[in-house]
């Protein structure tokens, strides 16, 4: 029986045919942009709209937000952030969405922020912020009404300003909650605390202890939740807060 035999010149159209199907598949695969490095190993697409931040020596998450208009929650997403308290010096962090000619954060406003109608603001316990006025709640579908304060268990919280206490006791999510009255509508509101040390009526100084941080209420950790209102309308406390505290 007679083998077939393909001629030279089958034999090279076949084998161009074969290395041009090779190559169409290897261009029909997706090919991925890589995110752009940061100093410290963070990542963000580079194709996002945005810039890079080194942070500097005590600086806060938070404030590099307020600098560039931005949320925490945003430039943790971009960068990996687990823990938002977690930041250091000389990290390179995107801002997505945050121009390079940003300034520092502004000052606040006269009677808005330090000084208001009847006394200073103080911070009522020391800890980094966590989540900030605004943002996203995990646990609810209202933007979050208050900062939150990290700080450990049976840390003592401190009222933010002179005034009358009230309500001391349990409110729902909130947990142990005490709220102060400061006059002129102003209100301050601490939130998932574990024990309460003041109770209805009574007045108490700048600085006094009005109960101890915990986990009460829908809390996952240890922290304050702090609020400042102003008839009824919760208002962003970083803005009333002395800058350096946090």
């Amino acid at each position: 029986m007679r083998r077939a035999r393909l001629s030279p010149v089958l034999l090279l159209l076949g084998l161009a045919l074969l290395a041009a199907t090779g190559c169409a598949g290897r261009r029909a695969a997706p090919v991925t942009s890589p995110s752009r490095p940061g100093r410290e190993g963070t990542t963000a697409p580079h194709r996002e709209k945005g810039t890079w931040h080194v942070v500097r020596r005590g600086e806060t998450l938070w404030r590099i937000a307020r600098r560039y208009g931005v949320t925490v929650e945003a430039i943790a997403r971009a960068n990996g952030i687990q823990d938002p308290t977690r930041i250091r010096a000389g990290q390179r962090l995107f801002v997505p969405g945050g121009r390079p000619d940003a300034g520092p954060s502004p000052r606040p406003r006269t009677g808005e922020g330090g000084k208001v109608p009847g006394g200073t603001w103080r911070w009522p316990v020391d800890g980094p912020v966590t989540s900030v006025f605004g943002s996203p709640r995990a646990h609810g579908r209202r933007a979050h009404s208050g900062i939150d304060i990290a700080a450990p268990a049976g840390t003592a919280v401190r009222a933010a300003r002179a005034g009358r206490v009230t309500f001391a006791g349990r409110k729902g999510s909130y947990g142990r909650l005490v709220v102060l009255d400061h006059g002129r509508g102003f209100a301050s509101w601490y939130a998932h605390l574990s024990r309460i040390a003041v109770r209805p009526g009574q007045h108490v100084d700048a600085g006094a202890v009005i109960g101890r941080v915990g986990t009460s209420g829908n809390a996952t950790g240890p922290h304050l939740h702090f609020e400042i209102r102003r008839r009824g309308r919760p208002l962003d406390p970083l803005v009333f807060l002395p800058r350096g505290g946090g």
